[in-house]
C-alpha cells in the first residue's frame, strides 16, 4: 500500500467486489498509520459498501480510541444509514464511544433530529 500511495494517479477510493475501499480495509485491520496516510491523501470517509456502511461506521464499530479520533462525528451523518437502519452516531453509541457522542451533542451548531434515537 505504501508503494501505491507514492503515485499521484492512484485511485484512492477504488472499490473491491464488496465495494470496500482501501480505507475500509485499513479500518477493519485497525491499521491506524495507513488510515492516516489514506486520509491525508483525501480518501473519502463516506463511500458506502454493499451494506451501505461507510468507513466512518466501521471506525466506530471496530476501531479503538486512536482510530475514533480520526473520525469525529458530523451532523451530516445523521442521515447516513446502513442496511439495518443505523447511522454512524447509532454505531458510536452502541459501541460505547460516549466521549465522542458527548463532544458531538455539545457542539452548538449540531442539529438534533427530534425522532433520532441514539
Amino acid at each position: 500500500m505504501n508503494i501505491l500511495l507514492r503515485h499521484e494517479e492512484i485511485r484512492i477510493n477504488i472499490q473491491d467486489t464488496q465495494k470496500w475501499t482501501p480505507l475500509h480495509h485499513s479500518i477493519m485491520r485497525n491499521h491506524i498509520k495507513m488510515v492516516k496516510k489514506l486520509l491525508d491523501r483525501d480518501a473519502s470517509i463516506d463511500v458506502p459498501d454493499t451494506q451501505r456502511a461507510t468507513p466512518s461506521q466501521y471506525a466506530y464499530s471496530f476501531g479503538n480510541d486512536a482510530m475514533i479520533e480520526r473520525f469525529p462525528l458530523k451532523p451530516e451523518w445523521l442521515n447516513m444509514k446502513i442496511l439495518d437502519g443505523k447511522t454512524p452516531i447509532d454505531v458510536a453509541a452502541e459501541h460505547g464511544y460516549h466521549a465522542a457522542m458527548n463532544s458531538y451533542l455539545n457542539t452548538p451548531q449540531t442539529p438534533i433530529e427530534k425522532n433520532h434515537s441514539t
